[in-house]
């Protein structure tokens, strides 16, 4: 998954197409898999499910991948 938002990085992806590119199945409304794997990857990441700032929720549209600027040295 984090590949696939990876190569989206700056995209809404909705969770349609997210399941699509994971997984390779049909989507259903009620289908929260994204929701939970969405989860899972911000703890890994260590980005605060409150106020994330990696992967960020668009209510109504799908998830949003921020990757953070590289550190100037």
């Amino acid at each position: 998954m984090l590949s696939t938002l990876m190569n989206h990085a700056g995209q809404i992806m909705s969770r349609e197409q997210i399941l699509e590119q994971i997984r390779n199945r049909e989507w259903v409304p009620s289908d929260r898999t994204v929701d939970v794997l969405i989860g899972r990857l911000r703890r890994k990441l260590g980005d605060d499910p409150a106020q994330p700032k990696t992967i960020l929720t668009v209510h109504g549209a799908g998830y949003l991948f921020t990757p953070k600027p590289a550190e100037l040295s």
